[in-house]
């Protein structure tokens, strides 16, 4: 996705965005489903409170990633 967008940056086209944000959409759920899904099974193992704990540490993580990439691309003109 990063690729295709540096790729038509400069020419970006309604259809090229709406893609790349429809793809955008399908990598959030995916990763929604994912934390979801090991969500149970670390609280299923190990209790609600790691389990939460689980979760709130990957959220992090991920915010940090998420953060890093997206300041390193410019916004849509």
């Amino acid at each position: 996705m990063i690729k295709k967008y540096s790729d038509n940056y400069e020419n970006m086209t309604d259809a090229v965005a709406d893609e790349l944000v429809r793809v955008a959409l399908q990598v959030d759920q995916q990763r929604h489903d994912l934390k979801v899904k090991y969500y149970g099974k670390v609280k299923d193992a190990l209790g609600g409170i790691t389990a939460a704990r689980f979760l709130q540490v990957e959220n992090q993580l991920l915010m940090l990633i998420d953060l890093q990439i997206a300041s390193s691309l410019p916004v849509v003109r």
